[in-house]
């Protein structure tokens, strides 16, 4: 599982806030994924989607250690609608 988490501005100016969602890697090729915003996991105070900075992939954190040797993932044609 990694985690991918979507980076904003907190509502309050006090640092860092996100939205995350869990994402489990447990296929083998291609694969469309989509990620309901309404699934996310809020981290302190997002001021919202429409202010999202910019994202991360990460593999610790949240309960994770890191990432299973030998995993590759590809990324193409990402959006946000």
């Amino acid at each position: 599982t990694i985690e991918l988490v979507f980076n904003s501005e907190s509502k309050t100016g006090a640092g860092w806030a996100y939205y995350r969602y869990p994402l489990k890697i447990n296929w083998a090729g291609w694969k469309t994924v989509e990620i309901p915003f309404s699934e996310a996991q809020t981290g302190r105070d997002p001021v919202g989607w429409k202010k999202i900075t910019g994202f991360d992939f990460s593999t610790r954190g949240w309960g994770h250690e890191k990432a299973t040797p030998g995993t590759v993932l590809y990324i193409d044609n990402f959006m946000v609608r």
